[in-house]
C-alpha cells in the first residue's frame, strides 16, 4: 500500500478464493497454481524469463491496488499523484495521467508500474502470434481498482488493461471502477471455477460477475477484453479429445433432460442501457477532472464559487448514474 495516497495494504483473502475455485481442476492435473512471493516488478520479470527451467504461464493474475494517476519519473523519486497535480514535491513536472500498478520495491515501499511498461514487459514475453514457437500468456487478471480505465489523451492504450491488449497479449480482465475486496474474491473463486472447467472467457465472467450478486453495485465492474479475431467468446483451453477404441461405438448425442436449467439473460435492451449509462459515467468522470483542475488554478473567488457548484453538480449526477447502474 501507500498511505501517502490513501491505498492501505490489502488481506490476502483474494489468494484463498483463487485456489478455491481451481481446487478441482488441480486435482484432475488440468491446471498448475504457482503464487509468486515476492511482489516486485523484478522478481516478476525473472520469473516470466526462465524459460530454461519453468514454463511461461498461461494465465498471469495481479492481486493488488491499481491507481489511475500520475508519477514522478525522475531518478530515487517516483512519487505517484492524483489527475489534477501537475508538480512533484521534487520539483520535476509531471506528465499525462495512466494506469498504475502498485507492485513493491527491494525495500517493501510501494512502486508505481505503468501501463507502457507493464505492456512492453508481457507484450515482449507474448509468443503466440509467431509461429513455431511456444506459448505465451493467453490471460492476464487484473484484480485492481481501476485497471481498465482510461483517459481519451495521446492514445487509448494509457489503461493498464488496454495497454495489454495492445502489446500483445490475447485477453485481459480488469476492474472500470473500485471494487471491493470481498466482491474481487467473489469474482475470483468463481471465474476460476470455471475456467477450470474449461469454459470460455466470456462465460467465466458471466459466472463471476453472477458470483458478486446485483447488491452493493460490484458486478459490473470487472469487464473482459479480447483481441482475438475468432475467439469464441475468448475459449482458453481447447476441449480433450474423447478416448475411444474400435470396440467402443461412437460418441452419441446425449438428449437434454426433460426440463433444462435455464439461465435467466440480461435483456438486450437492458444491456444497452447500462452501455449507455457506463459511457455516461465515464464522460462525468473526465467532466469532474477537468472542472477541478480548473478549480484549482483560478484565484478568482467568485468563479472559484462557481467551480465548486460545477463539481458538487457533476458528482450528483455521477451519483444518478451509479444509482441507475445498481437498479439495472
Amino acid at each position: 500500500g501507500d498511505e501517502r495516497i490513501g491505498l492501505k495494504s490489502l488481506p490476502a483473502v483474494e489468494a484463498d478464493a483463487i485456489a478455491n475455485g481451481l481446487q478441482q481442476a488441480q486435482q484432475k492435473g488440468k491446471i498448475q497454481l504457482e503464487i509468486l512471493e515476492s511482489a516486485t516488478l523484478k522478481a516478476l520479470r525473472r520469473r516470466l524469463s526462465e524459460r530454461q527451467t519453468s514454463a511461461v504461464p498461461q494465465v498471469l493474475h495481479f492481486d493488488g491496488h491499481g491507481f489511475f494517476g500520475k508519477r514522478c519519473n525522475q531518478i530515487g523519486c517516483r512519487k505517484a499523484y492524483k489527475q489534477g497535480v501537475t508538480q512533484c514535491e521534487c520539483g520535476a513536472p509531471l506528465g499525462q495521467a495512466q494506469g498504475y500498478l502498485v507492485f513493491e520495491d527491494s525495500d517493501g515501499n510501494a512502486d508505481y508500474v505503468s501501463a507502457k511498461e507493464l505492456g512492453e514487459l508481457l507484450g515482449n514475453l507474448q509468443r503466440r502470434e509467431q509461429p513455431h514457437s511456444e506459448p505465451g500468456i493467453a490471460l492476464v487478471v487484473l484484480s485492481a481498482c481501476k485497471s481498465a480505465m482510461s483517459r481519451k489523451s495521446e492514445s487509448v492504450f494509457n489503461g493498464v488493461a488496454q495497454s495489454l491488449i495492445g502489446g500483445g497479449i490475447p485477453a485481459v480482465v480488469a476492474m472500470t471502477y473500485s471494487i471491493r475486496v470481498d466482491a474481487a474474491s467473489a469474482f475470483a473463486e468463481e471465474f476460476y471455477h470455471s475456467v477450470g472447467e474449461q469454459e470460455s472467457l466470456a462465460i467465466a465472467l458471466g459466472r463471476g460477475q453472477s458470483a458478486i450478486g446485483i447488491e452493493g453495485n460490484q458486478w459490473y465492474r470487472p469487464v473482459l477484453y479480447l483481441r482475438w479475431e475468432d475467439n469464441e467468446g475468448g475459449q482458453l483451453f481447447k476441449a480433450s479429445p474423447v478416448q475411444t477404441d474400435e470396440n467402443n461405438l461412437p460418441p452419441q448425442k446425449v438428449p437434454l433432460p426433460d426440463k433444462p436449467k435455464v439461465i435467466k439473460k440480461t435483456s438486450r435492451v437492458t444491456q444497452l442501457k447500462i452501455a449507455g449509462l457506463k459511457q455516461d459515467l465515464q464522460k462525468l468522470e473526465k467532466d469532474y477532472t477537468d472542472v477541478a483542475e480548473k478549480q484549482r488554478r483560478e484565484s478568482n473567488p467568485q468563479e472559484k464559487n462557481n467551480l465548486d457548484l460545477q463539481l458538487e453538480k457533476i458528482a450528483n449526477d455521477m451519483d444518478k448514474i451509479e444509482q441507475q447502474l445498481h437498479e439495472l
